[in-house]
């Protein structure tokens, strides 16, 4: 059920496509805790807290949610993209009613009241935990391989055929002793080998690429 404060209220036909959506559509007050006073069915998925726990007079601060090292800069990012007179979109951590911690993205824009201040806020903010673990887990990944390549005195290599691009890892300086940036292409690696025997290595590369 959509939730929403006297002052607030969002048509009957707009409920089920909000309910439906994976995250919180919201509109705030621009003060310091984001008083809310409209949340959307998302909420209780993404935070742990009813719709209605966000409205009345003891309502739950949406800002206490928002982890303690990115309360601040969120608060500046919001408050420079106003001044910009532009959307913004943060991406930042809460801690949900059961003392989760998740990442989420939030995308929103100022409301101008009748002298042009910014009173209010309206925006939409999922939970995007998912694609930073993922992101997080390629980030461990690429710095085992680096550690390992840097650490070998093998050489290991990876050819793009689509962009005739080679990359090696530094063990190619020792080995060949050419460098990465000389031969960063089949057609610069082939011209290192010697003449007699390139016919025999394409036709070797062809019939594993076939």
């Amino acid at each position: 059920m959509v939730q929403s404060s006297k002052r607030w209220k969002v048509k009957p036909s707009l409920e089920m496509l909000l309910s439906n959506l994976p995250g919180m559509v919201y509109r705030c007050l621009n003060d310091e805790f984001w008083s809310m006073e409209f949340v959307s069915a998302g909420a209780c998925r993404l935070t742990g807290y009813q719709p209605e726990e966000f409205l009345g007079e003891h309502r739950a601060r949406y800002r206490d949610l928002v982890h303690r090292d990115d309360r601040e800069r969120v608060a500046q990012e919001v408050q420079a993209a106003l001044r910009a007179d532009h959307s913004f979109q943060l991406t930042y951590r809460i801690s949900t009613a059961d003392r989760q911690q998740k990442w989420v993205w939030e995308q929103g824009n100022g409301i101008r009241d009748e002298k042009g201040n910014f009173y209010a806020l309206e925006g939409y903010i999922t939970d995007i935990s998912y694609r930073m673990q993922a992101e997080e887990a390629l980030r461990e990944s690429e710095e085992r391989l680096r550690l390992v390549t840097q650490a070998t005195t093998d050489v290991i290599w990876d050819w793009d055929l689509g962009s005739d691009r080679i990359w090696w890892s530094p063990g190619v300086q020792n080995m060949y002793g050419f460098s990465y940036a000389e031969v960063n292409s089949g057609k610069a690696w082939t011209n290192h080998i010697a003449p007699e025997e390139r016919e025999r290595v394409r036709n070797r590369i062809l019939a594993v690429i076939k």
